[in-house]
């Protein structure tokens, strides 16, 4: 599970964004599945007076699962929003919507450059972020 998590193509931007979404997705599931039953058998060690096991490396691989798939929906999400913008008329743009999602979106850029190693999808959000970030003085 751990090989499968880390496979590198779910840092690849040449991957279909929906496929890579769907297999994120599946694995997330599969990981808080593992992460109950794990709550479930800590629960039975304590009651029967047993030194808990820690879960560690799964939920590091979690954490890594979770970041690779909220990457991906950032980069759906933030191509969805900017291409309304952009077909916005200029009297119709919110200046403070703009500045709060580009906040966010630069708030998971620093995530994703702390969690995940570098990476073309990584890069290119965050170059798309600081775009918008950079013409908010214009607006």
């Amino acid at each position: 599970m751990k090989e499968e998590s880390e496979d590198a193509k779910y840092l690849d931007i040449e991957q279909v964004e929906d496929e890579m979404i769907k297999q994120l997705e599946v694995k997330v599931s599969r990981f808080q599945e593992i992460q109950n039953r794990g709550a479930k058998f800590n629960i039975w060690q304590e009651k029967l007076e047993i030194q808990s096991t820690p879960f560690n490396q799964i939920e590091e691989l979690q954490e890594i699962v979770e970041k690779r798939h909220l990457l991906w929906k950032s980069r759906i999400e933030w191509k969805k929003l900017t291409d309304g913008y952009k077909k916005s008329l200029f009297k119709q743009i919110n200046e403070k919507e703009i500045k709060d999602k580009c906040t966010i979106y630069d708030k998971y850029c620093k995530q994703f450059e702390r969690a995940l190693e570098p990476n073309a999808i990584a890069e290119e959000l965050r170059a798309a972020v600081e775009d918008y970030k950079g013409a908010m003085p214009i607006v």
